[in-house]
């Protein structure tokens, strides 16, 4: 057999899949962090215990698949002699073709995991001989699982590693699917398709540091992968075949990690914090209003809501939406409106509604902080907009001929960077009182 011919250019892969590239001559392969889905960890300990579940499950999807093959069987030999020479010749050829395949998937995966050439000789070689690569088979494994995923680069999805790879003379739906089919095999999970979408499978290999458990998905966040196993959270591990109906309001435990997960009118999800710390809003504490870890929140109709609280200015009986957050009721809207800007000279100690005064440079350092890192916190007190937009807000605090200004910047350069705070500049700073920009107002209750 020739050896495979490897493809070595991201374009061809780019443009042939309709990915987003940052460069056409990217060759470095993507780092493992990058490709595997962060989740919380899974104990595994615990993983083990109900493995048998799972294999249950597989078992009889397997003797069912045996059963079928075994009437395809008798039903073939019920036909004539002419047609089964017909048929053997057929099976054959694509036996030849399988074949053919699956040594070409074996010899990308060791040439492109294993730094020593003579070494993927060798391992080529066993893999004719034995169907598998020994001791090496997890290790390659987990290679090519890694090889599967699409990765970001900053803000640009950068193409698998198959797709940059795989031999130009296969099929590539005929390679990807023989490709798969090796680590699939290896970690127990089966073909992932249509007909098993949000299953939730353990990785049955002991030894892999790949996902303990994968969910068949292809809702990838932050992706446009193809459908394709990847790592299941801590929700759908703990959750999977378990109903939820859309009049359900509960909270169960995780029988994996003991965490509380909760049944919220049809959709499982992860707790808020103020139902960690306060239990879930049922009937008994209706109105009863409690802290969370950031914001302050209310029970309404089996629903914990941020609390909200009107506040109306009685010079023109115009409403704010206001919130405690970080110790002070603060406004969660500009003052006027969320594009008016003011020059320092147009500040007066009464420009707020009564009662109400503009923060302290402390204070919008304060705040700052308490957004705990998360975009959607900010993006709740009206702190970013979109992506290259600065905001800025004056405080109260003055030195000398200057005054403090609170910036933020959300410039975020991918997915994962678009759901944190801290990625974005922000903080409190010195300008001049005499600047010819005009700033927002965000008012905070004078208690």
């Amino acid at each position: 057999m020739n050896k495979v011919k490897l493809l070595l250019s991201a374009s061809a892969a780019v443009a042939a899949f309709g990915l987003v590239a940052c460069s056409d001559d990217s060759s470095s392969g993507p780092s493992e962090e990058n490709l595997i889905e962060s989740s919380d960890s899974i104990d595994e300990e615990a993983a083990n215990g109900i493995s048998s579940s799972f294999k249950s499950n597989s078992s009889s999807s397997e003797k069912s698949n045996k059963t079928t093959s075994s009437t395809a069987h008798d039903e073939k030999n019920n036909k004539s002699s002419s047609s089964n020479a017909d048929n053997e010749k057929g099976n054959n050829s694509k036996t030849d073709n399988e074949t053919d395949i699956e040594l070409a998937v074996a010899s990308t995966i060791a040439y492109y995991c294993i730094s020593d050439s003579l070494k993927a000789d060798s391992l080529i070689e066993a893999y004719k001989a034995n169907g598998n690569f020994g001791k090496t088979n997890t290790n390659l494994a987990d290679c090519a699982y890694r090889m599967s995923l699409d990765h970001m680069d900053r803000d640009c999805i950068m193409p698998s590693e198959l797709e940059r790879v795989h031999p130009e003379n296969f099929y590539w739906q005929d390679f990807r699917k023989a490709f798969y089919k090796f680590w699939e095999d290896d970690f127990g999970v089966g073909l992932c398709n249509k007909d098993s979408m949000d299953v939730v499978k353990p990785n049955q290999d002991s030894l892999s540091s790949s996902p303990k458990y994968f969910v068949c998905t292809d809702r990838r966040v932050g992706y446009t992968s193809d459908i394709n196993w990847v790592k299941a959270s801590s929700l759908q591990v703990n959750t999977y075949g378990l109903v939820c109906d859309s009049a359900d309001y509960r909270g169960i435990t995780g029988y994996l990690d003991s965490a509380l997960y909760v049944c919220d009118h049809g959709k499982w999800r992860t707790p808020m914090t103020v139902e960690i710390e306060n239990g879930l809003c049922e009937e008994k504490i209706f109105g009863e209003v409690k802290q969370g870890n950031v914001f302050e929140y209310i029970c309404d109709a089996n629903e914990w809501k941020l609390n909200e609280i009107i506040l109306t200015d009685s010079r023109d009986n115009k409403e704010y939406r206001t919130t405690y957050v970080a110790g002070h009721q603060w406004m969660m809207e500009n003052f006027v409106t969320d594009t008016a800007k003011f020059l320092w000279d147009e500040i007066t100690d009464d420009l707020c509604p009564e009662g109400w005064r503009i923060p302290t440079q402390d204070e919008w350092g304060t705040l700052f902080k308490a957004m705990q890192g998360l975009a959607s916190n900010a993006d709740t007190m009206k702190l970013i907009s979109y992506a290259g937009h600065f905001n800025n807000w004056w405080t109260s605090t003055e030195s000398g001929d200057s005054v403090y200004v609170a910036n933020t910047y959300y410039a975020p350069m991918d997915y994962s960077q678009s759901m944190k705070f801290e990625y974005n500049s922000y903080g409190v700073s010195l300008t001049s009182k005499s600047t010819e920009y005009g700033k927002y107002i965000r008012c905070v209750k004078d208690e």
